[in-house]
């Protein structure tokens, strides 16, 4: 006769949350035992318990948590544990702890007050200064589109989107250039339609330091992607948004144009990719040369 062997507790997730601040931001970073770090630079005048609500969110969306494991999160500062402790007693499967209290906590913490510090120094220190232009291209009667970006410094990037009108490709174009160019750089964005510059500029605060602004726009597709940008906006140094005239020369602006012509025209044609890639740098290198040309 055999028996039924008595099922073990699941054994905990160890986590670690720290909160670093400089010049008014704040950044908090969450790192789990076995390399898994997850960190979000928060804007200007965010409070500890919004912070804290977005590190649980994150916590909570865990392909871990679907089983309800066990969570140790470890805080070291007296304030956010307790905050956290609040939070976490509607959740019974998490339990906070200072990191002196688990073997290995402490080191753990350390990465986590490390990538705070990290990721709060480089939204306040001094930045070089970039320029770069987006764009996007719209096939009439489909909704086959393309995005790029092109900046100064010969960077670029290029993608086949699926759109259902020029505005959407356009932003698209706005929202991988944020998301490619590092957040060390003070960013001068240079587009060519102004519907977007006008949606993209309704995100900012009313004051300095204030909310910023639910999206203005007219599809829900248009809306998911605002959202995006004034994510990554609320990540970095203040951008600049500047209107050119599309198709009048300027060399970045037309450099962006053939690039997300070129990203629609061979997306599903059967372009090798190597041909692809080798005819966008190319792209790429000429305008970057025009702009510099016409800088000296």
């Amino acid at each position: 006769m055999t028996t039924a062997a008595t099922p073990s507790a699941p054994s905990p997730t160890l986590t670690a949350l720290a909160v670093a601040k400089r010049a008014g931001r704040r950044a908090w970073a969450l790192t789990e035992a076995g390399g898994w770090h997850a960190e979000t630079l928060c804007p200007p005048g965010l409070d500890h318990p919004r912070a804290l609500l977005g590190a649980m969110e994150v916590l909570l969306g865990r392909p871990a948590l679907v089983d309800r494991s066990r969570v140790t999160l470890l805080c070291n500062d007296s304030l956010l544990a307790l905050t956290l402790t609040e939070l976490a007693a509607q959740i019974p499967y998490v339990t906070v702890c200072a990191p002196q209290d688990v073997i290995g906590g402490s080191l753990l913490h350390s990465r986590a007050r490390e990538a705070a510090t990290r990721l709060v120094r480089e939204a306040t220190e001094r930045r070089p200064a970039l320029t770069a232009a987006s764009d996007g291209s719209h096939a009439q009667h489909t909704r086959d589109g393309g995005w790029a970006w092109l900046a100064e410094d010969g960077a670029y990037g290029y993608g086949p989107a699926v759109c259902a009108e020029p505005l959407e490709a356009e932003l698209i174009g706005i929202q991988e250039l944020l998301r490619a160019v590092p957040r060390t750089h003070d960013l001068t964005v240079l587009c060519d339609s102004r519907a977007a510059i006008h949606l993209v500029g309704g995100l900012r605060p009313e004051r300095p330091g204030g909310p910023w602004r639910t999206p203005s726009s007219r599809s829900a597709r248009v809306h998911g992607t605002l959202l995006a940008i004034r994510q990554e906006l609320t990540l970095r140094p203040p951008v600049t948004l500047r209107w050119v005239r599309g198709h009048d020369g300027h060399p970045l602006n037309e450099g962006a144009d053939r690039l997300a012509l070129h990203a629609r025209r061979t997306a599903g044609a059967g372009v090798p990719p190597a041909t692809a890639r080798a005819t966008a740098a190319a792209i790429a290198a000429e305008a970057v040369a025009q702009w510099q040309e016409s800088a000296a």
